[in-house]
Formats: structure tokens, C-alpha cells, sequence
């Protein structure tokens, strides 16, 4: 069965899926482009280790159970971030080693340290996360499980979850009332931040639509 993919705007990224974990086994790629363009598949089976090349300030996130509550289950989050990639070398993009998808290792690393095995820090929520990968374990974990693969920008990723179609119901239904003499920015605010905006996101979110 195939993995699904959810793409972000004008993303790069090359991904080299392996069927066993040390980068050996079967190899398969996808390649996904600017202009929303993709090239090669990847078998959820097929999923064991990976690498994958991309710009700065890209994630990759790895989900077994697509849906609502797919934080619930089993995934892990890859962030390329300056300091912990691979060297850009010519005419090509950053980029990071996975030698085991359940396993914590460094991000160039080929093999997975067999001395030294740890998982990757777990996170209850994708936004409590922190540094170059995170995520959640248990169950049957992530290799050969992994059905969707989420490749986004991170600041692009900030933004949509501010403007929310939630979000920009609030801001609409204010422009109208506002329109028609009402001061309602407090409590605009105020509903912004109940829904889960930080009081600066809110605020920031208002000053660019009212």
C-alpha cells in the first residue's frame, strides 16, 4: 500500500525510503517540487530508514494513524535546522540521516548505534516539541507503519494554524459588527485566546485582518 503524502506550498524535498533499517534494503523515492509536482512512491512497508534532503526550515513528520487524532499514536517529527543536517554540498540541499525510525541517532548518522539505543524525546502535541526530532512511541512504532508523511515549512505551518477557519470566523463576524460602530477588539482578543492563540498571535492576527 502506498503512503500518502500532505504537501506544503512550494515545497523541495527529496526522500529515500529503505526497507530495512542502516539505509539497506530496498530502495525507493519520492521527489516533491515548487510547483506541487511530485515524482516516485513510497510502499508503507518499504518505510524502515530513511534520508531525505531539504531546505531549512522544513519538517518532515511521520504518521501512522491519519485523522484527528493522529497525535495519539505512534509518529515522529524531523526538522532540518542549521547545526544538525548534513553539509550542503554543491547544487544540492541540506540534509539528514533516519538509520532507524524508532530509534534516536545522530542526524548524519549511516548506522544505528547498537551499543547505544535510545527513542527520540516524546511529546504529547506537535507544537510541545523541541530541537531537530520529537514525537510519540508505543504500539507497533514507526517502521513499517508509517501511512502518511506531512512535508511542510514551518513558518508557513505557524501561519495556517493562526488563520484558522475558526480564527477567521471570529475576525469576520467582528469586521461586520465593527462595521456598523461596535468596539468589540477586547473582546475579539479575548475569543482568539480561548481558542488557543497566545495573546500576541491574537493580536497580531487582528492587526493584519481589522
Amino acid at each position: 500500500m502506498r503512503i500518502e503524502w500532505e504537501i506544503g506550498e512550494k515545497v523541495r524535498c527529496d526522500v529515500i525510503a529503505y526497507k530495512a533499517v542502516n539505509l539497506e534494503g530496498k530502495r525507493s523515492e519520492m521527489r516533491l517540487f515548487p510547483t506541487g509536482s511530485r515524482q516516485g512512491r513510497v510502499q508503507i512497508e518499504d518505510l524502515q530508514s530513511m534520508g531525505f534532503r531539504t531546505r531549512f526550515g522544513t519538517r518532515v513528520i511521520l504518521i501512522t494513524h491519519p485523522g484527528e487524532d493522529w497525535e495519539e499514536h505512534p509518529w515522529r517529527c524531523i526538522r532540518m535546522l542549521k547545526g544538525s543536517a548534513l553539509p550542503v554540498g554543491k547544487n544540492r540541499m541540506p540534509g539528514i540521516r533516519i538509520p532507524d525510525l524508532d530509534l534516536l541517532d545522530r542526524w548524519d548518522a549511516r548506522k544505528t548505534n547498537a551499543e547505544f539505543q535510545s527513542s527520540y524525546d516524546f511529546v504529547k502535541r506537535l507544537e510541545d516539541g523541541t530541537g531537530w526530532t520529537f514525537g510519540r512511541g508505543g504500539g507497533q512504532g514507526i517502521k513499517g507503519q508509517v501511512r502518511l508523511i506531512r512535508v511542510e515549512q514551518e513558518d508557513q505551518a505557524a501561519a495556517a494554524v493562526v488563520e484558522s477557519e475558526q480564527n477567521m470566523a471570529v475576525i469576520a463576524l467582528a469586521k461586520r459588527m465593527m462595521g456598523e460602530g461596535a468596539d468589540l477588539e477586547t473582546a475579539v482578543k479575548a475569543q482568539l485566546v480561548d481558542q488557543g492563540l497566545s495573546v500576541e498571535e491574537a493580536e497580531a492576527l487582528m492587526a493584519k485582518h481589522l
